[in-house]
Order: C-alpha cells, then sequence, then structure tokens
C-alpha cells in the first residue's frame, strides 16, 4: 500500500550518529503514497495511521468509504473531510492528490496552504504546498461527490527533543461556564515537558478560536465576550535550537446561566455546521452529526446545523423526542425557536405533543398540537404543558413523510411561574374590651395579613386547666401591599386566631397568590368558623368562646363553654373557638384573660357570674348568636 522511500546512506548515518552520541531523530525528508485501488480500511469513525502519517475522516452527506474492486477510489461526499498529519514537530512539504474525474481539485479547499491543480498534467492531479503538521481538505462545490485514487505525502520529523505541551486535568477537555462566574474564572496553566523536565520560561502564544465567546490575552487570560457558545483556546511552545515545538489546547463553553426556574434546558450549541443560525436554510447544508447537550434523545433522519439541530431528508419524515422531564411538580411552559426547509414545495407544519400530560396552545388543549413554520426563518412558540408526570417526554414530528425539513432550537421547559401576590384592603371591629386593650377571635379563607402596628393574632393551647397564648407562632415578615411595604403577620387560610389591639378599629389584608403553611394540629387549638352556623362536636372535647364572665359589667374577659356541658353552639361567621380535649381542660367551664396584652392564665370560670340568657318562648340557650330578642340575667336585650 506505502512506498518508503528511505535513502540507504541516511540509515548508516543515522546509526553512526548514535553511536557517537547523537539522540536525536534525523531530519530528511521522507514519502508515504496511499493507494485507494488497494486498501480498504478507511472508516469514517476511526483515525488511519500508517506509520508517520495519519488520516481522519468526517462524514459529508452520505457515509465515507472504499469502494470495491469495481471502482477502486473514495468516494469523499459533499460536506466530508480528511485530514491529514504527521507526529507533532513534523511538517508535511507537499500533498499530491490524485482523483478518477478531471478538475475535481475545484470542489476541494484547504485550511492551510496553497492547493492547486500541477501545471502540465491532467487536472486529475492536484498538489498542496506548505509547511503545516497537519492539513484539512474539505469538500465543496455542487452536490455530490469526489473519487479519490491515491495520496502522495513528502514530509520531515524534527531533529529536536520533542516537548509535550499540557493543560493538565483540562487539557483538551471543555470547561463551562456560566454567566455570572466570569470573574471568578481562572485560566488552566500551562506547563511544557521535555520527557520527564519541565522547561523554565517556555514562550507560549494563544490563540481564541472565537474572540466573540472569549479572548484570550498574551498570558493566557480570558476575557469572556457578548456572545454566548464555545471557543477553542489554543496555545502554541514554537520551540528552539534544542527542543520541538508543541501545541495543545482546551474549549470553553461558555452559557448563559439559567433561571431556577428552568427544569429542562437544550441549546444544540455544540454542533459548529451550516444551517439556520447563520442564514442559511436550503441546499447542502447541515450535513454534521447531530451533538446534543443532553443524553436520551431519539431522533430520526437528524442532522447538525449551525448551533441548531436539523430534522428530515427530501424524501423522508424527520422525528426528535427529548429525554425524559420531570414534570411531576406541576404545570410547565414548553418553549422553543423552529423554522422551515425554504424551497417552494416544502411543507411547513409539524406535530409537537407530549407522552404524558396536555400541551395548551392558541386555546386549544390536547395531548398534540399542530404548529405551522415559517420558511427560511427561526420562530419562537410557547406553550403550556399540564398532567405531566415524572417521565414526560416531548416530541416534535414532520407531518408529511417528504419535502416537511424543519429546524429546531433552545428547547427550555421551565416551571409556571407563581403569580404576584395581591393584597385587599379590609377592616375589623374588635368589641370585646378588656382595660385598655380589645379582643376578637377570626378566621378566613383566604391568607391574611395583619400589619404589625394594628394588631397581635395569638393560638391558644390548654394544658392542666390553664390557657397558654403562642403569639411566637407567626413570623413578622415584609409584605409589599402595592403602596408601601409593611411589617405583619401572614395568617394561614382557615385558621382560627385571637386578636389582641390597642384600638377597636383594625385594618388588615387578604391575600392572593399566596400560601401560608398550616399550623400542626397541637399548636393551636383554636378552630375557624368561617362560614359560621352550628359546628359539630367531637367527642372527648369540651368547648368554649370569646365572651365576659360578668356580662352586666363588661369584665372577666376570657373563653367560656358556649353551651351546657362545653356541647356544640352557635358561632358567627369569621371568628373562631376554643376546642380543648376534656383531660387537658381539667373540668374548667371558662378561662378568664389577666388583662394583660403579653399574657393569658387560665382559672375556673365563676359559673355564678356567667348569664343567664333566655328566647323570648322562655328557653335557657347558651348565647344571643343570632340577631332577635333576648332576657339576659332578667333584663331585655337587643340582638342587631
Amino acid at each position: 500500500m506505502k512506498n518508503q522511500l528511505l535513502n540507504l546512506k541516511m540509515i548508516a548515518l543515522m546509526c553512526l550518529m548514535m553511536v557517537l552520541g547523537g539522540a536525536n531523530v534525523w531530519a530528511e525528508a521522507l514519502t508515504e503514497t496511499f493507494d485507494f485501488k488497494v486498501d480498504h480500511k478507511i472508516s469514517e469513525s476511526q483515525p488511519y495511521t500508517d506509520g508517520d502519517v495519519t488520516f481522519t475522516f468526517t462524514k459529508g452527506t452520505k457515509t465515507t468509504l472504499a469502494f470495491n474492486q469495481n471502482d477502486p477510489s473514495l468516494r469523499l461526499y459533499y460536506g466530508a473531510t480528511m485530514t491529514i498529519s504527521v507526529p507533532e514537530g513534523g511538517e508535511i512539504s507537499s500533498i499530491a492528490l490524485t482523483y478518477r474525474q478531471d478538475a475535481a481539485y475545484n470542489k476541494v479547499t484547504a485550511n492551510v496552504g496553497t492547493y492547486s491543480p500541477n501545471e502540465g498534467t491532467s487536472y486529475k492531479t492536484s498538489t498542496w504546498k506548505g509547511t503545516a503538521s497537519s492539513v484539512k481538505f474539505t469538500v465543496g462545490g455542487t452536490p455530490g461527490h469526489i473519487r479519490l485514487q491515491t495520496v502522495k505525502v513528502s514530509y520531515s520529523l524534527s531533529d529536536k527533543t520533542k516537548t509535550i505541551l499540557s493543560f493538565g486535568s483540562n487539557d483538551k477537555n471543555t470547561i463551562v461556564v456560566n454567566s455570572g462566574e466570569e470573574e471568578s474564572f481562572v485560566a488552566p496553566t500551562v506547563s511544557v515537558k521535555a520527557g520527564e523536565s519541565s522547561l523554565v520560561n517556555p514562550v507560549i502564544t494563544y490563540k481564541s478560536e472565537n474572540s466573540a465567546v472569549a479572548d484570550v490575552a498574551s498570558d493566557g487570560t480570558i476575557t469572556f465576550g457578548s456572545e454566548y457558545g464555545t471557543t477553542k483556546i489554543t496555545a502554541n511552545y514554537a520551540g528552539d535550537d534544542t527542543y520541538a515545538a508543541s501545541t495543545s489546547y482546551y474549549i470553553i463553553n461558555y452559557k448563559k446561566a439559567l433561571d431556577a426556574s428552568v427544569i429542562f434546558y437544550e441549546s444544540f450549541d455544540e454542533n459548529d455546521g451550516t444551517g439556520g443560525n447563520d442564514g442559511k436554510w436550503k441546499d447542502n447544508i447541515a450535513t454534521n452529526v447531530l451533538k446534543s447537550d443532553n443524553l436520551g434523545w431519539t431522533c430520526v433522519n437528524e442532522s447538525g446545523a449551525q448551533k441548531c439541530a436539523k430534522f428530515g431528508k427530501s424524501k423522508e419524515k424527520g422525528l426528535a423526542t427529548t429525554p425524559s422531564i420531570d414534570l411531576s411538580a406541576g404545570d410547565a411552559v414548553l418553549a422553543f425557536k423552529a423554522g422551515a426547509w425554504n424551497i417552494d414545495n416544502e411543507k411547513t407544519s409539524i406535530i409537537v405533543s407530549v407522552d404524558n400530560g396536555k400541551l395548551a396552545y392558541n386555546g386549544k388543549v390536547a395531548s398534540e398540537q399542530t404548529i405551522t413554520l415559517k420558511k427560511g426563518e427561526f420562530s419562537d412558540y410557547t406553550m403550556t404543558i399540564s398532567g405531566g408526570t415524572s417521565a414526560t417526554k416531548i416530541t416534535f414530528t414532520a407531518i408529511q413523510d417528504k419535502n416537511n425539513r424543519f429546524f429546531l432550537d433552545e428547547v427550555i421547559v421551565s416551571k409556571v411561574a407563581a403569580a404576584e401576590p395581591t393584597y385587599t384592603a379590609q377592616t375589623l371591629k374588635l368589641i370585646a374590651k378588656d382595660d385598655e386593650s380589645y379582643y376578637a377571635t377570626f378566621s378566613s379563607d383566604q391568607v391574611t395579613f395583619f400589619p404589625i402596628d394594628q394588631a397581635m393574632p395569638y393560638a391558644i393551647t390548654v394544658a392542666n386547666g390553664k390557657i397558654t397564648e403562642k403569639s411566637n407562632m407567626f413570623e413578622s415578615k415584609e409584605a409589599s401591599t402595592g403602596s408601601e411595604t409593611i411589617s405583619g403577620y401572614y395568617i394561614p387560610a382557615k385558621t382560627g386566631i385571637m386578636l389582641h389591639s390597642t384600638a377597636s378599629d383594625v385594618n388588615y389584608y387578604t391575600v392572593g397568590n399566596y400560601t401560608v403553611a398550616a399550623l400542626a394540629e397541637d399548636a393551636n387549638m383554636l378552630m375557624p368558623s368561617v362560614a359560621g352556623g352550628k359546628f359539630t362536636a367531637e367527642t372527648g372535647k369540651v368547648y368554649y368562646k370569646l365572651a365576659y364572665g360578668d356580662w352586666t359589667n363588661k369584665t372577666q374577659l376570657g373563653f367560656y363553654w358556649g353551651a351546657d356541658y362545653g356541647g356544640a353552639f352557635y358561632v358567627k361567621a369569621g371568628t373562631a373557638y376554643l376546642a380543648v380535649p376534656k383531660a387537658k381542660a381539667a373540668g374548667a367551664k371558662g378561662f378568664t384573660l389577666n388583662g394583660e396584652a403579653t399574657g393569658i392564665e387560665g382559672v375556673n370560670a365563676n359559673v355564678e357570674n356567667a348569664k343567664a340568657i333566655y328566647n323570648l318562648n322562655g328557653q335557657r340557650v347558651a348565647s344571643m348568636a343570632k340577631p332577635g330578642l333576648y332576657i339576659v340575667n332578667g333584663k331585655k336585650v337587643v340582638r342587631k
């Protein structure tokens, strides 16, 4: 397959140099000739090395393969690349390519050096000339392929001591940097070694492949640019009379930091092909293997474009399904960019679907939605996902079997943003008075907020016949009510509390779009009566209401039985009542407040001072909860 032309005199000279103590390798011109009529070992997935020369191929529009004996050549399709390289420190001076058809060189370009047809010969043979350790040829021109028969590589190896330049653990690896981390980023340190010895103060030059993403200074420090994406940072050691040159690199993937609400994000930014984001939407584009940020994508007829993905072929439909996404926490928002292939007869509709849950789009709710794309440009689409599970997958698929190619980019699934709390001003009148303080029980079916300068909320418990106030159950927080920011206490919905204030009229707020965790059952014995009415008594409990022990003189404010034997009674809407296990009540028929706002103590109620209340039928009742005329301690009292 190859002919390595070595001058026998040079072999003898090398041996002589080694005998005399010379340790360096020779620097004579060498030649390798590869004949694809004979060799059929070429693979697009694995580099092929013979001697000192290595071939590396990437896929074009079709697979790169050596042909059979009836057509002995190597086909390289449009978009394919062939990189020819020699060991680090070596130099390629010329590469002669022989094709099966004339003018083939017009379809091939080289990344360095000069590439042109040989003078005075058929255009079937074209020669690259220059100085490089690696040369990359790309197949371009019109759609189709070239047929390559032979490659003759002329090169030399260094006569200097080999060096290895390295970025340590980051060498040839990718470093992800999110926005907001720029100031703390420290560029990897480079080193140059000859064997086990490190060179002292080697002269290093740096280069960034994409300075719009990140630029590199002469000392290796990094400055991040205005664009997100990837860039290769290359370091070169030029060598000197003793040491050979060496080079290496690392990659920076500069990303926009995701909001905490983002559940899943796919940028497709690792794709560096053509199509989509570069303004190209037809012809020979998007031929690279698709790369994704997330593992687990399931795709059909996929390819990588310019920082995006393309799906489908002219005669075959494309499909893309995301990895499993955990949507068990609730509704989510799906956002993505998509655009259609731009030729006259191309179809533009695709289906977006979820395997678990529903998609809401343009007023329609279903497991799949049909959207119409614009040709030759990206458009933004947003849908709401409801009913998702811990393993929901999203699928994008073409409707038609052919001519329905589409591009996809920036697929983001986020939690539904919580609505801002709303505050509605309310006023509450506290009627019960003890000395200069006012009291009331309270409950609401909504979360409420009591400003700290308006009232103090209490939870209440009873044990061993004594009552205990718990003001520390409600943490003081700030709330932005719209016009101002004030401090106060959030009360969970459907929670009974006792309020204490120095004023009879108390301002507070009902709060929408806000949740406060309920108190533990044993932390508060006040029960809410949101709707009002007579509650149902539980076995083993006795019940109390806020009332005066001495109704006539309006004294001994506390909690007293509201019915005989501590049974159930009628409760006004928006208030609360005290429910105490009999064992903890210790037989008490009431508990009185001691008159101090910060202290509540339990005492046995004086039954002689309890009100004797009768209705007009002469029946004794527990309270005047309902409007009407009552007889209280022998006097007529009107309850409005």
